[in-house]
């Protein structure tokens, strides 16, 4: 925010008004003309935001400033403040300028911040698939549908994030000559690398999101995201290993149940959660269709947030 500037005026004459007296403050040129039986009660007769003015010169003692595609003429008494008032305005324009286009770059810093986190959290929920699929008789198209999926959207992760270097290639090569143990070591390295890259980034321009708030909302929805895959691809290889990533997902959740946006059900994700592999293993369309809908709230939780609270004239 900029700081509170004392403001400054003298008398003044606005063509097809009369005389008065114009004053320039922080965010606004102002008119008064002299009420009252006396002279001596000042009413507002002309106020023009700065934000609101198309143009402005100085002509003599003259100050043209044309608001909303009218032009207001006012005829400064004291020499040289015309000058003054030039100056001041032009100031003011520019600083105001400088704020809008620091704003603009903040807005799309965090645009640019969701659409790497749902970039990522898509490439991460392909590899989990993937790896799903690779449990039991493999069903080599959805090996390959999956892969598919999670190049295109690595890709666009990559796109939006710095300084990594990541090879495809041996993944790839794996899926296309079917090679099933293979594939799952370098599905494995490339779901760590990318997760560790993540946790890395940072947003680039400084946004005011109290004390990066923003961003540390985001990356716990995708750190629930991820613990959340990771879970039910143990459920579905039978890994009975799994209290610690278990009571980090709840965890997570009840931090995250604090969030504006939050509609997803905890106790319907414990009650997915705790039923017994075999269960699992016997119904996976309805087991993945569930984990996908939970992932999907996630994600539009995170857009939510990205997005921030509504105005207060939102509803107006």
């Amino acid at each position: 925010m900029s700081t509170p500037k004392a403001s400054i005026g003298t008398k003044a004459r606005l063509r097809n008004v009369g005389n008065g007296f114009i004053e320039l403050s922080n965010d606004a040129l102002r008119f008064y003309i002299e009420a009252g039986r006396f002279k001596k009660t000042r009413k507002i007769a002309r106020e023009i935001p700065f934000a609101e003015i198309s143009s402005f010169e100085k002509l003599g003692n003259d100050l043209n400033v044309v608001w909303k595609d009218a032009t207001n003429v006012f005829a400064l008494e004291e020499a040289g403040q015309a000058e003054v008032f030039y100056e001041k305005i032009s100031q003011a324009l520019a600083e105001r300028k400088k704020i809008e286009e620091v704003k603009v770059a903040q807005d799309k810093e965090v645009r640019n911040h969701e659409e790497r986190s749902l970039n990522f959290m898509e490439a991460a929920e392909s590899l989990f698939m993937l790896l799903r699929n690779l449990n039991g008789r493999v069903d080599w198209k959805s090996v390959e549908s999956s892969y598919i999926r999670f190049e295109e959207n690595t890709v666009k992760f990559l796109e939006t994030s710095n300084s990594l270097n990541i090879e495809l290639k041996p993944l790839h090569t794996a899926v296309q000559e079917r090679r099933s143990r293979e594939t799952a070591e370098k599905a494995f390295d490339t779901l760590k690398t990318l997760y560790e890259h993540y946790n890395k980034l940072a947003l680039a321009v400084s946004v005011e999101d109290k004390n990066g708030q923003l961003q540390r909302d985001t990356k716990m929805i995708v750190h629930g995201f991820y613990v959340l895959n990771d879970i039910a691809l143990g459920k579905v290889v039978g890994d009975s290993q799994m209290s610690q990533e278990y009571a980090d997902l709840l965890k997570t959740l009840d931090e995250l149940a604090r969030l504006p946006g939050w509609r997803i059900d905890i106790n319907s994700i414990k009650e997915l959660l705790e039923k017994p592999s075999v269960e699992i293993a016997g119904h996976d369309g309805v087991f993945n269709d569930a984990i996908s809908m939970l992932g999907e709230q996630l994600k539009e939780l995170l857009v939510f947030v990205s997005s921030g609270p509504p105005s207060a004239d939102s509803s107006v």
